[in-house]
This record gives C-alpha cells, structure tokens and sequence, in this order.
C-alpha cells in the first residue's frame, strides 16, 4: 500500500498508512512494518532528495532490529547521489561492504556521481577502477561456471 501511494504521488497518504501500522503494533495488532515498508519510505525521500529524512528512516529500521538489504542501499546511495552528498554515499557505501553486502553496479554508479559532482576526481577514479574490477570478476566467476557447467554436460 505504502509504495503504491507513492509511485501514485501521494505520498502524505503513504506516511499517514506507516503511522497507522506502528499504531496498530503497539496495540498488538499484526501489521508491523518491515524491511519492504522502510525501503519504500527511503525511496520516498530519494525522490525528493531528502537524504535527513532517509538516514532517519534507515537508523529506525534498524533499531527496529530490522537489516538493511541491497535494496536500502541502492535506496540510500541514490539519495545521496540527488542530494550531492558524496561525504554520506562514502559512508553508507563504506558501511555496507564491511556489513557484506556486495555492491552492484548501480551503487558504484551513485557512489562515483556523487563523487564527480564534488569534483572528488581521485575518488571517483578509485572507485570506477574497484567497479571495473568488481565487474571483471564477476564475469570470470561466471564464465568460470558455464565452462564448468560445459564440461559435466559433455561427459
């Protein structure tokens, strides 16, 4: 419900269902957010590159003792990558890698956007050449398999 209000615009309506669910869990009832609720509100505040409102929400999640996935992340770097906070997309890409959860494409990407719109020239060149190693071993590791996979179909 929450992310359907806001990819529909609505998005006073999808804090005022969020508010409703916590309500309801503090009078026992079963509608307890989760990781898929908080994301939604991370996305919300990306839109309208809020990155405040989006640290809020990932520090509640997880004190709400729920674990941040790729998703959040993706969420948060893109956040910060609106809100020209490359300081913060360091951090919270620093924090996920030591949390191992590996990084995809899209959240280098951010990472390295945020970093050339603060003319952070060295980092981002740091960054894009880890990309481009990240990416090169995922693509041996699955060439790796198909020839793997070649071999035992052939026997």
């Amino acid at each position: 419900v929450i992310r359907t209000c806001i990819k529909s615009g609505e998005r006073r309506v999808a804090m005022a269902v969020f508010h409703q669910m916590q309500q309801q869990v503090q009078v026992g009832e079963l509608c307890q957010p989760d990781v898929v609720t908080y994301n939604s509100l991370i996305s919300t505040c990306k839109l309208h590159g809020e990155w405040e409102d989006a640290m809020r929400w990932f520090d509640e999640m997880q004190q709400e003792g729920l674990k941040p996935n790729s998703y959040t992340f993706q969420a948060l770097m893109a956040t910060f990558e609106i809100s020209k906070q490359w300081k913060k997309a360091q951090e919270v890409f620093d924090s996920m890698k030591s949390a191992d959860i590996k990084p995809d494409t899209m959240m280098y990407q951010s990472l390295i956007s945020s970093l050339e719109a603060a003319d952070e020239w060295e980092r981002a060149g740091q960054s894009a050449a880890e990309m481009y190693a990240w990416q090169r071993k995922v693509y041996n590791e699955s060439c790796s398999v198909d020839n793997r996979r070649n071999t035992v179909e052939r026997r």
